[in-house]
């Protein structure tokens, strides 16, 4: 067993131990599972450090509370559960457009049409499979692989083309799972 989760938690004394997608701890019936001894060392830390450590854990709603529910002991310590709705449309579009201007891309209103089209395209399956930011930061990632595919194939020199994004860079499918090449979300999910 690793000993990094006794260190996270002697270093979050007077602080904050954030535990990301914490469920994927706890794995039912399997026996080379360490994830209930990482489990029994947080709510130890939760019990004798309650008055100066606030441990978060965060992940997926449906998944959180299954693992919440797994252990009545780990219920009785946690006192506050906090809902995030995921992004509008428009918040992830913005979202998008922020990742673009980090790294000095344009974002043509255009391919701002072309995005909410996507997203609306997606509405069906994306509640289960998008990761919001995450999910935005993928299709940027794979609308720049596109645009640099274009701006090659198309011997583009001008400077401000060569980083404007327009509607045929972003991706227009939405394949989950898909390992053909095409843009895929998938969060890690059980």
């Amino acid at each position: 067993m690793s000993i990094s989760p006794l260190r996270s938690s002697k270093r979050a004394r007077d602080g904050v131990l954030f535990v990301d997608e914490a469920y994927d701890l706890e794995v039912p019936d399997s026996y080379r599972d360490y994830g209930h001894h990482i489990i029994a060392m947080i709510m130890k830390a939760m019990e004798d450090q309650r008055n100066n450590m606030v441990v978060i854990f965060a992940g997926f709603k449906d998944e959180m509370k299954w693992f919440i529910e797994s252990n009545a002991g780990l219920r009785s310590r946690i006192s506050a559960f906090v809902d995030f709705p995921d992004y509008s449309d428009e918040e992830l579009v913005n979202i998008f457009g922020i990742y673009c201007t980090n790294l000095s891309y344009t974002l043509s209103e255009e391919a701002r049409d072309k995005l909410r089209s996507v997203l609306k395209a997606m509405e069906p399956g994306r509640k289960d499979k998008f990761g919001n930011a995450r999910g935005m930061r993928n299709l940027f990632d794979e609308t720049v692989i596109k645009q640099a595919r274009r701006v090659v194939e198309q011997d583009v020199t001008d400077k401000d083309d060569l980083v404007r994004i327009l509607p045929e860079d972003v991706p227009g499918t939405y394949t989950p799972g898909s390992t053909d090449g095409k843009i895929a979300y998938l969060a890690s999910r059980r």
